[in-house]
């Protein structure tokens, strides 16, 4: 009877994580305000917030890889796990953070910079070489009936996709990369606070669409397989 209810659960959970998270999202343009510049620091509480996010969905990832192995679709958790740990990785800026900072401003906060370590040349083909891993996995196992396998049993995480775009780019206006799209009434500072916000939730969205995705695939299993 637990296993019946299992689904219908998890649905309502996702629901409802969504629309906390859209006005999490919403409520932080005028929570960030309040908060102490400090919270929108490198290596500062929000990005540490990122850090343990990212690993929490590498552990789950990880874990889920091990659970779904017998089923037809559980290599897709070898895609994942790399992404997971690349985030965490940028969001520790490759290990830096790890270390003293390069510079420190009462405003601003702790300075750090990747440059400075000395296995900053290998970064980027590790990179490489792991996406190359990650195409040829879906190119290996074809993706796109994955995800056409997602739709079938209509779980495809699109609010999840739409919220962590949304995430994103109001990460990307409070930083100033869109252009004409600013936010006047923050100051500078507090826009840093606003955008290291908007981004904890963006991965904290990604989370879900992931929970999403392995409560599906019990179901897709036992679904006709598209073609």
């Amino acid at each position: 009877m637990t296993g019946m209810h299992t689904p219908r659960t998890s649905r309502g959970f996702l629901f409802y994580a969504c629309w906390a998270i859209l006005l999490a999202l919403l409520a932080g343009y005028w929570i960030s305000p309040l908060l102490p510049v400090s919270a929108g620091w490198e290596n500062g509480v929000i990005e540490n917030t990122q850090v343990a996010v990212c690993l929490f969905g590498l552990v789950c990832a990880i874990h889920y890889a091990r659970r779904d192995r017998s089923l037809p679709d559980g290599w897709f958790w070898l895609i994942i796990i790399p992404f997971w740990a690349a985030f965490a990785a940028r969001e520790l800026s490759w290990g830096a953070t790890l270390f003293a900072p390069l510079e420190f401003s009462e405003l601003t906060g702790p300075g750090f910079s990747s440059r400075s370590l000395p296995y900053r040349p290998l970064i980027t083909p590790v990179l490489a070489l792991v996406l190359l891993g990650c195409l040829y996995l879906a190119w290996r196992h074809r993706l796109d009936r994955f995800l056409a396998q997602l739709v079938q049993v209509r779980q495809f995480p699109l609010a999840e996709a739409a919220l962590f775009v949304l995430c994103m780019m109001t990460s990307a206006v409070a930083e100033g990369h869109m252009g004409l799209l600013h936010l006047s009434s923050l100051d500078h500072l507090h826009a840093q606070v606003y955008e290291e916000w908007a981004e904890c939730l963006g991965y904290a969205t990604l989370w879900l669409a992931q929970l999403r995705i392995h409560r599906a695939l019990p179901a897709m299993a036992a679904a006709p397989r598209a073609r």
